[in-house]
């Protein structure tokens, strides 16, 4: 998640090559989280992944879903799990993806 990070802020001034990485590295940490039930970095990873979509183009979708769906999953996974550490991210990027 830190290294797709890490792209996504590349990507904003480099080439469509690190925005690849940044995919490859989000697709790798779902596939992680998912398959070993780690729902606080599924949390991280739709909040990342939200990140990745807002910071290139509002109408595009990733890994099949939207900004809008990806932030939904976060906020539920959030309220399943106490995750409250996140919510400030969360309404951040709510806020940003209505502008």
């Amino acid at each position: 998640l830190a290294r797709a990070c890490y792209y996504r802020f590349c990507s904003c001034i480099e080439t469509d090559e690190n925005r690849t990485h940044a995919l490859a590295d989000l697709q790798e940490a779902y596939d992680i989280a998912e398959r070993s039930g780690m729902r606080l970095f599924l949390t991280d990873y739709h909040l990342e992944t939200a990140r990745l979509i807002l910071s290139t183009d509002k109408n595009q979708t990733l890994f099949d879903l939207n900004a809008s769906e990806h932030l939904h999953k976060a906020q539920a996974l959030i309220e399943d799990t106490g995750y409250k550490r996140r919510l400030p991210e969360l309404e951040y990027l709510q806020a940003f993806r209505l502008r």
